[in-house]
């Protein structure tokens, strides 16, 4: 089943994001057949406050699985993670 994960970014924390960003994309790699689309979410600067993940996994466990290890998560960027089915329909 798709899942929508949506990541704040804790305050100041852009030098975190851009410190463990290759660490990420290796992770999100590993991944890659399951995701349906992955990103950050921009402020009004064009500046990343966060991302937005959607992927196919067979479970919520899985999901909090992958979140758990997601070196972002690993640095201490977010202050909240949304978890949150997701139905395809384009």
């Amino acid at each position: 089943m798709p899942y929508t994960i949506i990541c704040h970014d804790k305050s100041n924390h852009l030098d975190v994001r851009k410190k463990s960003r290759d660490d990420h994309l290796k992770y999100l790699e590993t991944f890659k057949k399951k995701i349906i689309l992955a990103g950050p979410l921009l402020n009004k600067k064009g500046l990343p406050t966060g991302s937005v993940i959607i992927l196919d996994l067979d479970s919520e466990t899985d999901v909090k699985k992958f979140i758990k290890n997601d070196p972002y998560k690993l640095a201490g960027l977010f202050k909240k993670t949304e978890v949150l089915k997701f139905k395809k329909v384009f």
